[in-house]
């Protein structure tokens, strides 16, 4: 995963199942990142929601060229909780 990473960071989104943006958060690395292999990260990300839906997280390959070909993301589904989360 380290080659998600530009200057030791990447975006994450949290999209409702309609695809409504309802928060985003910079991953930042947390263990040397330009490597092919697996790198931990860190990220805080809020949101509001009035009601409990499905949704995904999305985890967005950095990609400061704008390129098509070098864009890549990875969707995970979750339940979004209607009450805050610490």
């Amino acid at each position: 995963m380290g080659i998600w990473y530009f200057e030791a960071s990447f975006p994450i989104r949290l999209v409702g199942e309609n695809g409504e943006e309802l928060g985003i958060a910079i991953a930042q690395a947390q263990d040397e990142w330009m490597a092919e292999a697996l790198v931990p990260f860190e990220a805080v990300l809020s949101f509001e929601s009035s009601e409990a839906q499905k949704g995904f997280l999305v985890f967005e390959k950095d990609n400061p060229s704008g390129l098509q070909e070098n864009a890549d993301e990875m969707r995970l589904p979750i339940l979004i909780p209607d009450t805050q989360i610490e």
